[in-house]
C-alpha cells in the first residue's frame, strides 16, 4: 500500500541535457510524488545515457549518467524532498454530515497537514476538522459557494503535534456529499504557516479555465497550494504551467496541486479541466519554516567579516532550531558549521569570516533548516589603495626620500603589487612596482632624485586595483653657504640718536640673521639690518656682529663699532631780546643741547659781556635726559639803549645771543 514505482527519463541524452528521476504512487501512478526538477540545484542528475533505468537498493536509488553516478535516498518515509510527503483523497458514497480519510503512512511531528474539502451543498459549512492524533486544524481558506451549481469549498491546516498513523475526519453542518484531499508537507512553517489566500469561482458560466485570481506573496519561498472543486464527476485536471498535480478523489470532482514560490510576488493558481464545466479554486501561499537568510554588509573587503542572521517564520521550538550553514567558497568566505535560533526565537545571527583575494569575488552563503535552503551573496572584494606619502617630501637633488603605499585591508596571499612610476624620471626615479606582503597593509620604497639647478616639482604615481594614488615631491638645488658680500660699517653718532648696521649676505635661501651686542645676542634682531634704541654715552665703544645662517652653514661678520659723542650745545636764545632796564625789566635765556644731557646733568656756563647792565647766573644745568633749559636775564636801568652780549658755554661750544635794553 505504500510502494514507490521509479521512472527515469533519458529523453534528453541527444542533447547531454540531464536524465530526470520520477516518483509515482504505486497504488496510482497518476499520482507523480516527486521528480529531480523540482529542486534542481539539489537533486539534478548528470547528463543522460539512452536506455539507462534506475537502479534501487538499500533504500537508495541510483541513476547512472553519462559521467557520474547520481544517489537518490530518502529524507524520512516517503519524503522525497522538501514539500510533499504525501496525500490521499475519498468520497462518500452518500450524503453525510461526518468523514474521514486516513494516511497510508505515519505523519511526522514537524509536517504540515493540509485538508482540502469540496462539498455539493453551498449552504453546508465545515464546523471542524479533527484527526486521530488530536491535531488542532483552522481554516487556511474561507469557505468558498459557487450557488450557480450548489458546490463549496475550503481548505484547514494543522501541524503535527506527534509522528504516527493518522485519520483526518471532516465534520460538516448539514449532510452533503464530501470530496476530501488530504496532505501531508515537510519544509512549511507549522506555526501561523498561511502568508495569503485567494479563491474564485466560475460564476454562471461553465469553462475549462481555472483560474484562482491573483495572489501576492510577502515571503520568498513560500509553497503554492491550489485546490479546485467542480460540479461535475469525472472531470480530468491538468495542473496549471509550474504546477504541478498532486492528487484528485476517486469521483474526478476535485484535485489539488502544488509549487514553490522562490521570489515573492503575484500569482494564480490554474487548472484546466477536461469539459467545460462549474468550478471555484482557491490558492494558499504557506510560508517556509526558514524564510530568510541575510548578510550585511553584503560585500566586504576581503579579511573583514560580514554578520548573517537566519530568520525563521515562527518561535523556534523548545531545545531550539539548528539552522546548518555552508560557504560555497570557503577558501574565501568560511561559516560556522550551523548557528542556533534560541527557542522561542526567530531569528540568530553569525559571523561570516572572509580571506583576502586578487579579485572581486561572490561567495554564496547558505542556510538550511527543516528541508528549506535560503541564500545569500557576498561579496568579497580586494583591498583598495588608500594613501601613497613620501617622506620627506622635499629634498635636496642627489638624496632620497622614502615612499609608503597603504592598502584598505590586508594584501591577499601572494602579495599585492603595487605599480609605481614617476613624472619625471630624469629627476627623481621609483621602481617599477613595490609588493604589499600578504597578510600586511603597507610597504616602503626607495625614491632616487639627482641634483638639479633649479627647484622642481616631479609627481610620484602609485597605482593598485584600478586605484591611482599621487603625492609630489620637491627636488631642491644643492645648498650653498651664506656668504657675506657687503659688511657692517662702524657708526658715530651723538648720544641720543640711533645707529642702524648692515650687511649683505649671499647663499641658498632662507637666510637667516642674529646680530649680538658685545658677544650677546640681541633678541629680535633678526634681519639684515638692525637699529639700535636711542643712545648714551654708556654706548661707546660697543661692537655689533650678525651671524648669517641657513640649512648649508653660517657667516660672521667683521665687527662694526659704536661710537657715541656727548652732546653739543646748539643754540641760545633769549625772550623777549629787547627788554626796559629795570626790576621790571627781565628776560629769559634758553639753552638747547644736540641731544639728551647725560647722566647728572649738562652744566652750561652762562656769562654777561655787560653785568652792570644785565645779569645772568654763572651756569644752568640741563637735566639728565633733557634737551634744554632756561634761566633768567635780570636788568637795571639804563640811561641810553645798550646792547649786552649773553653767551652759554658747554663742551668746548660757545653759542651767544644778544640782549637791548632800552631807557
Amino acid at each position: 500500500t505504500n510502494g514507490i514505482v521509479w521512472v527515469l527519463d533519458n529523453s534528453a541524452f541527444a542533447t547531454s541535457g540531464p536524465a530526470i528521476l520520477h516518483a509515482y504512487n504505486a497504488t496510482d501512478v497518476s499520482h507523480e510524488l516527486y521528480n529531480s526538477t523540482q529542486v534542481p540545484s539539489r537533486d539534478q542528475a548528470g547528463p543522460a545515457v539512452k536506455f539507462t533505468v534506475p537502479t534501487i537498493t538499500n533504500g537508495k536509488v541510483y541513476v547512472g549518467t553519462q559521467n557520474e553516478i547520481t544517489v537518490y535516498g530518502l529524507l524520512s518515509p516517503l519524503r522525497a524532498q522538501a514539500g510533499l510527503v504525501q496525500t490521499n483523497s475519498g468520497t462518500p458514497s452518500a450524503l453525510v454530515t461526518t468523514y474521514s480519510v486516513g494516511f497510508s503512512s505515519p505523519v511526522a511531528a514537524s509536517d504540515l497537514l493540509l485538508v482540502a474539502v469540496g462539498t455539493n451543498v453551498p449552504t453546508a459549512t465545515i464546523t471542524s476538522v479533527t484527526d486521530t492524533l488530536g491535531n488542532t486544524f483552522t481554516p487556511a481558506t474561507s469557505l468558498a459557494t459557487n450557488t450557480n451549481w450548489g458546490i463549496g469549498e475550503q481548505v484547514w491546516s494543522a501541524s503535527g503535534k506527534a509522528s504516527g498513523t493518522d485519520t483526518i475526519t471532516v465534520n460538516v453542518s448539514q449532510p452533503a456529499n464530501l470530496h476530501v484531499i488530504i496532505a501531508e508537507y515537510s519544509g512549511v512553517a507549522t506555526a501561523s504557516p498561511v502568508d495569503a489566500g485567494v479563491f474564485a469561482g466560475s460564476g454562471a458560466t461553465a469553462g475549462t479555465a481555472v483560474d484562482s485570481g491573483p495572489l501576492a506573496t510577502s515571503t520568498a519561498g513560500d509553497l503554492l497550494f491550489g485546490h479546485v472543486v467542480t460540479g461535475h464527476l469525472n472531470e480530468s485536471f491538468t495542473a496549471g504551467t509550474g504546477y504541478t498535480l498532486r492528487q484528485t478523489t476517486p469521483t474526478g470532482a476535485s484535485a489539488i496541486e502544488d509549487q514553490w514560490a522562490s521570489t515573492t510576488g503575484t500569482y494564480h493558481g490554474t487548472f484546466t479541466l477536461g469539459a467545460a464545466d462549474y468550478w471555484i479554486c482557491a490558492l494558499v501561499a504557506l510560508k517556509p519554516p526558514f524564510t530568510s537568510l541575510t548578510l550585511s554588509p553584503s560585500s566586504v573587503t576581503g579579511g573583514s567579516s560580514s554578520t548573517g542572521t537566519v530568520t525563521l517564520s515562527a518561535a523556534a521550538p523548545s531545545g531550539g532550531a539548528v539552522v546548518s550553514l555552508s560557504s560555497s567558497n570557503t577558501s574565501v568566505a568560511s561559516v560556522p558549521s550551523s548557528v542556533t535560533v534560541a527557542a522561542g526565537a526567530t531569528s540568530a545571527s553569525f559571523t561570516v569570516s572572509t580571506n583576502p583575494v586578487s579579485t572581486s569575488t561572490s561567495v554564496t552563503i547558505s542556510g538550511s533548516y527543516s528541508g528549506t535552503t535560503q541564500s545569500a551573496t557576498l561579496t568579497v572584494t580586494p583591498p583598495t589603495l588608500t594613501s601613497l606619502t613620501l617622506s620627506p617630501s622635499s629634498v635636496t637633488g642627489g638624496s632620497s626620500s622614502t615612499g609608503t603605499v597603504t592598502l584598505s585591508a590586508p594584501a591577499p596571499s601572494g602579495g599585492a603589487v603595487v605599480s609605481l612610476s614617476s613624472s619625471n624620471t630624469g629627476v627623481a626615479a621609483v621602481p617599477a612596482s613595490v609588493t604589499v606582503p600578504a597578510g600586511a597593509t603597507s610597504a616602503s620604497f626607495t625614491v632616487s632624485t639627482n641634483p638639479v639647478a633649479t627647484t622642481t616639482s616631479v609627481t610620484i604615481s602609485a597605482s593598485y586595483g584600478g586605484t591611482t594614488l599621487t603625492a609630489t615631491l620637491t627636488v631642491n638645488p644643492a645648498l650653498v653657504p651664506p656668504s657675506i658680500t657687503s659688511q657692517p660699517a662702524s657708526q658715530t653718532v651723538t648720544a641720543g640718536q640711533t645707529a642702524t648696521f648692515s650687511v649683505t649676505a649671499s647663499g641658498t635661501a632662507p637666510l637667516s640673521y642674529q646680530w649680538s651686542k658685545n658677544g650677546t645676542p640681541i633678541s629680535g634682531a633678526n634681519s639684515s639690518s638692525y637699529s639700535t634704541p636711542p643712545t648714551t654715552t654708556s654706548d661707546n665703544g660697543a661692537q655689533f656682529v650678525v651671524v648669517v645662517s641657513n640649512a648649508a652653514g653660517s657667516a660672521t661678520s667683521n665687527p662694526a663699532t659704536l661710537t657715541v659723542t656727548p652732546p653739543t650745545l646748539t643754540s641760545l636764545t633769549l625772550d623777549p631780546s629787547s627788554v626796559v632796564g629795570g626790576p621790571l625789566g627781565s628776560s629769559t635765556g634758553t639753552v638747547t643741547l644736540s641731544g639728551p644731557a647725560p647722566s647728572g646733568g649738562a652744566v652750561v656756563s652762562l656769562s654777561s659781556s655787560d653785568p652792570s647792565v644785565a645779569r645772568v647766573p654763572a651756569s644752568v644745568t640741563v637735566p639728565a635726559g633733557a634737551t634744554s633749559a632756561t634761566f633768567t636775564v635780570s636788568t637795571t636801568v639804563v640811561m641810553d639803549t645798550t646792547t649786552v652780549t649773553i653767551s652759554a658755554s658747554y663742551n668746548g661750544t660757545t653759542q651767544t645771543a644778544t640782549l637791548t635794553v632800552l631807557l
